[in-house]
């Protein structure tokens, strides 16, 4: 174990990257790492790149735009994929927000002024308790 109080850890920007083996492998090892009680908080697209089809003209822009860049969206899941992804690795029952749903949030509790843009539906937002 790394540390032996909880932690919180940002995987942000990185698991749409990955193959799903990595992203697989990445969960156990902070499950190993990391004591209980630990938050890990991560973003995600829909599995565009699993099955093919990209469901929105904005995340076909952006998935065009990494690949040129060398960086190809490789995993995506769905709600219930990541649910039972994490699960299987030992997990609490994690919260899956579309990012739609963290600006509606942040707009009505907060205050925070934050335009609604389509491409929010298309990448989630999950916390999930190791």
């Amino acid at each position: 174990m790394l540390r032996p109080e909880p932690a919180f850890i940002i995987w942000e920007g990185v698991s749409y990257y990955l193959r799903e083996e990595a992203v697989r492998y990445t969960l156990k090892a902070l499950k190993r790492l990391f004591a209980v009680g630990s938050r890990l908080i991560f973003d995600c697209v829909p599995p565009a790149k699993a099955n093919g089809h990209i469901p929105s003209r904005e995340l076909m822009l952006t998935a065009k735009y990494v690949a040129k860049k060398g960086e190809p969206l490789l995993w995506g899941g769905t709600d219930t994929q990541i649910r039972e992804m994490l699960s299987g690795k030992g997990y609490g029952d994690p919260d899956v927000w579309s990012l739609s749903q963290v600006a509606a949030r942040l707009r009505s509790h907060e205050g925070v002024g934050i335009a609604p843009e389509r491409i929010y539906d298309e990448f989630y937002l999950v916390e999930a308790e190791i």
